[in-house]
């Protein structure tokens, strides 16, 4: 089959034609096909390719270039692809289909990742996945291209995503037929699992931090931390509605965070540091038993019980009465309260006595009553669990 070489002006492919000594050639049968198809800016498609050359070429030849060396022949057809030594026949038609489905998103990304997915598919190479990070201005221009584009994006430009996708979901509540319920949960779940991630990096970074500290004492100040919790009450799990209004309590109750449970009751969440030793060792029993900061913590928590049980038809009363003519539902009561408290950090254990320090944990959560005690890791994991569940 007669085949003609291909003079391509543009300076890019000059450039690399002459770094890696390739040809580009194109069969005389597929060149009188092109020529009938007219093209944007020249008279014909074929035109076209022989002056600027075609779409991920250039991606094309730098592969092919690094797997087989310097001086391979490129052979566009309308065959089937084939290699036969230094000769490298492309199907051109079944190329430029694969092109234009993946190729407009990010160029860049893209063009190696359709010319490695065409060469191992049907060529059977075996290349390794391309692996350049796209330029900046790029993922600027491509920033709705989100399944691909997404982990390239600065904080800056995934705000901007974010507020972009939410507009368009409310705008589409005029007609919610557009919005399919799969995709609505799934974006939920991942933004939720964004944020989430973002979060728990945050307070992990201040807890390692201030483990690295030299200023000890001021790097454990409570307020380090309560604001946290404050602003992510999610990470005590699903069973709660949300943070509650401390102003709903009495001057004789005052506690760190009210959560509501779906049921409509009131839980207490006590947050200390992860500095504190919550055990130490009895040598004479050889066992762990609650330190003087822990008995504390527990101590506190038994005083919120029994504050909130004392002062509980006053505290639902008053909560009532800031409901009414609201139109709201009945605000969440008082009773039978429970205290989580969250103390200490595995951090503060070596590794031997780890296991045998949540062990009496456990024993000790088990042996109270409407009180849990967690560590600041035991927290942040089921925080964690929560993420690797939106990940599924």
């Amino acid at each position: 089959m007669t085949k003609i070489q291909l003079n391509t002006k543009a300076w890019k492919y000059q450039k690399l034609l002459g770094e890696t000594k390739a040809k580009v050639f194109m069969e005389e049968d597929l060149k009188n096909e092109l020529e009938k198809i007219k093209a944007k800016r020249y008279p014909t498609l074929f035109q076209k390719i022989n002056l600027s050359g075609f779409r991920s070429g250039k991606h094309l030849i730098t592969l092919l270039s690094e797997e087989f060396g310097k001086g391979i022949n490129l052979i566009l057809t309308k065959n089937e692809s084939k290699i036969d030594g230094i000769n490298i026949f492309i199907s051109f038609y079944l190329y430029d289909r694969l092109v234009q489905k993946n190729f407009f998103p990010l160029y860049t990304e893209l063009g190696f990742t359709t010319a490695t997915e065409f060469l191992v598919a049907v060529l059977g190479l075996k290349i390794k996945p391309f692996q350049r990070s796209p330029k900046q201005n790029q993922v600027n221009n491509f920033i709705t291209t989100l399944p691909i584009s997404g982990k390239k994006l600065s904080a800056k430009k995934t705000n901007e995503l974010v507020e972009n996708v939410t507009k368009v979901i409310k705008q589409a509540d005029t007609d919610s037929k557009t919005l399919q319920p799969e995709v609505l949960k799934a974006s939920d779940a991942a933004i939720r699992q964004t944020f989430y991630k973002s979060e728990i990096k945050k307070v992990s970074d201040v807890i390692d931090g201030n483990f690295k500290s030299e200023n000890k004492k001021k790097s454990w100040e409570n307020s380090n931390y309560k604001p946290w919790f404050l602003n992510n009450d999610w990470i005590f799990g699903i069973e709660y509605k949300g943070l509650l209004d401390k102003s709903r309590f009495t001057v004789e109750c005052t506690i760190d965070l009210g959560l509501e449970t779906y049921d409509g009751y009131i839980d207490v969440i006590e947050v200390k540091t992860p500095n504190v030793e919550i055990f130490e060792f009895d040598n004479s029993r050889k066992t762990y038993f609650p330190s003087t900061e822990l008995s504390k913590a527990i101590s506190q928590a038994i005083k919120y019980i029994h504050c909130l049980e004392s002062e509980q038809n006053t505290i639902n009363v008053k909560a009532f009465s800031k409901n009414q003519g609201k139109r709201k539902q009945n605000p969440p009561l008082v009773l039978k309260p429970r205290v989580k408290v969250v103390i200490g950090h595995k951090k503060m254990w070596n590794h031997a006595e780890a296991t045998e320090k949540f062990k009496t944990l456990k024993l000790i959560n088990d042996g109270l009553n409407n009180i849990h005690i967690y560590t600041f890791d035991q927290i942040l994991e089921i925080g964690n669990k929560m993420i690797k569940n939106y990940e599924k």
